[in-house]
């Protein structure tokens, strides 16, 4: 199989030389042979797709806490594993602990994107290739930012409140999305589609990353890259956090940049909670700098339960959980499906993670 390591960067013209199966339908007299691993999940749904490829499976399964189910796991099962599929709800420790058993390991694919609770230097020491889930979540979590400015500009908790106390009250005005101005810290799949889904509403829209995208996108008003946040983000409206979780974005927005905001902001994380310096969020949120916290993510999950975060009204707290949607599964198969076809025939699965920028 293909790998990539420090020293190998995947050269495309060996792959004929490197790949060790044969591709499906190359031989009718032969099956392609598959040693994998993962949960029951992954087996079940690993096991289907097998089937429907003509491609012989041997599985490896692991129980919750990362080890080897009895009778699957003998020292000559593991050392023959190249594939574990992360598949289904799981932890980044969990991943590690699994990967740590498998001694001959190329390829893992996860279904999500983040990898910082994962041991990247595990996988670069091995050469062991990591897939992610792409765009995979990025609908659901950009329809999830998107509510957000609206349940803001339309006062939505004030008047369901009301609602629920039986109070007829139209003394608190609305607002609209129109001409208000939207930084997006990151610009990643998720907040490519939050720019594409910001235009009907005729927001004003500025993006930027630490490293450069060379295609930009035709939704922004402006775009920036470097190490220096530009100062656009202290006039937003609304503040929608996408930046990958790496030891340079950790505490990025921090007390010094937290006060430097416009008063009355709008701030949605849907990505890492430890993006911010969530004792000086708190502090913050608790002076009532701003006008809405939309938060999925913390430093510490699930979040204490004397946080100061709970019980406001000017908070909503979700449970690490604006990616779900009933669609996931069956898109997380399909991406399986093809990432498969692909390392079948001996090439580089797609959305391999480049560890040393840490997504």
């Amino acid at each position: 199989m293909l790998t990539r390591g420090p020293e190998n960067d995947g050269d495309l013209d060996s792959l004929e030389n490197l790949a060790r199966v044969k591709v499906p339908g190359d031989d009718e007299n032969k099956r392609t042979l598959l040693y994998a691993a993962g949960s029951s999940e992954a087996k079940r749904v690993l096991g289907e797709l097998a089937t429907e490829m003509g491609i012989e499976l041997h599985f490896v399964e692991f129980d919750s806490q990362g080890d080897p189910i009895s009778g699957d796991g003998s020292s000559d099962d593991l050392s023959r594993v190249e594939l574990f599929w992360a598949h289904g709800r799981f932890t980044g420790g969990w991943v590690s602990t699994v990967v740590s058993k498998l001694t001959n390991l190329k390829w893992v694919h996860s279904d999500f994107v983040g990898i910082d609770a994962m041991d990247k230097e595990d996988f670069l020491r091995r050469g062991i290739l990591l897939s992610n889930g792409g765009d995979n979540f990025a609908r659901p979590m950009a329809e999830w930012v998107m509510m957000g400015m609206l349940v803001s500009a339309k006062r939505f908790i004030h008047y369901q409140a009301l609602s629920e106390d039986g109070l007829w009250d139209p003394s608190v005005d609305l607002e609209e999305l129109s001409k208000k101005k939207v930084f997006l810290l990151g610009f990643g799949s998720v907040n490519r589609l939050v720019a594409e889904m910001c235009g009907p509403f005729n927001m004003e829209v500025h993006a930027w990353t630490r490293t450069e995208h060379k295609r930009i996108s035709p939704h922004l008003q402006s775009y920036h890259f470097g190490d220096e946040i530009p100062s656009e983000i202290y006039d937003c409206d609304f503040l929608v956090v996408g930046v990958p979780l790496t030891p340079s974005t950790r505490h990025l927005l921090g007390e010094a940049e937290l006060s430097r905001l416009k008063d009355g902001v709008v701030i949605i994380n849907p990505a890492r909670g430890a993006i911010f310096d969530e004792a000086a969020l708190t502090n913050a949120a608790k002076e009532s700098r701003f006008g809405y916290l939309l938060l999925d993510a913390f430093e510490k999950e699930p979040l204490a339960s004397d946080s100061a975060l709970w019980g406001r009204k000017d908070v909503t707290v979700y449970p690490h959980h604006s990616w779900s949607s009933p669609m996931v599964t069956a898109n997380a198969i399909n991406r399986m499906k093809h990432q498969l076809d692909l390392w079948m025939r001996g090439h580089e699965p797609e959305g391999t993670v480049d560890f040393r920028a840490g997504y």
